[in-house]
């Protein structure tokens, strides 16, 4: 299957520190290979292969995910009339997370919405029919320690193919280091150390005898 591949700037909420990626995906079943949803919550969604009948096939392995919602409400309505898919995972807070996926869009209006953390990620809408894959890739800060990743998606006329969703922790953690300070003011009352009061001396019988040549 042919894919082309697009990687969006997205926002982060602070610049992080360079740090090592991690190679595996925090979701369950993001390919869809057990032949259903498991892994997910939810609705007016299926998962679908090239024997199915709709004219799409996967972007990797024998399963893709799809939904034959139709309707402005699929994107916007109540959550009984939405078209939503999500999982509800482990963050750190502060750690970035980078989030891939396989779109291929067929005919206006299809629309594909993802949600990370509450926060749009990507609104995919207007791309007409397309003959293969493209996938698209964009890194998120977390802010607590469970984020939800959602999509909600819609395709009047036909059905759109999603697969191969990964979202990975890179490892970067945004939240500023604080060192601890320390008070430079000595204990007031605290006896000098004996080596102390030998230099102290020294130093006054030197210049006595300076003085006096």
């Amino acid at each position: 299957m042919k894919r082309t591949s697009l990687t969006f700037a997205a926002v982060a909420i602070a610049l992080g520190f360079s740090g090592q990626s991690r190679a595996a995906s925090i979701l369950t079943n993001g390919g869809f290979e057990t032949g259903d949803l498991s892994g997910w919550t939810s609705q007016h969604w299926f998962v679908a292969n090239v024997l199915s009948g709709l004219g799409k096939s996967p972007s990797e392995g024998f399963y893709y995910a799809s939904t034959g919602c139709t309707g402005d409400s699929c994107i916007n309505g109540a959550m009984d009339q939405q078209a939503y898919l999500y999982q509800d995972v482990t963050t750190i807070p502060g750690e970035q997370y980078t989030l891939s996926f396989d779109f291929q869009s067929d005919e206006d209006p299809t629309e594909l919405v993802a949600l990370f953390d509450g926060k749009p990620a990507f609104d995919l809408t207007g791309l007409g029919y397309q003959l293969g894959y493209t996938t698209y890739t964009g890194t998120f800060t977390a802010t607590g320690t469970t984020a939800r990743l959602m999509f909600l998606g819609r395709d009047d006329p036909s059905y759109f193919g999603f697969d191969n969703v990964s979202l990975m922790d890179t490892g970067i953690n945004t939240t500023p280091v604080t060192m601890p300070m320390t008070d430079p003011t000595p204990t007031p009352g605290a006896t000098p150390e004996p080596s102390t009061w030998l230099l102290a001396f020294g130093g006054a019988a030197a210049a006595w005898r300076f003085r006096r040549r």
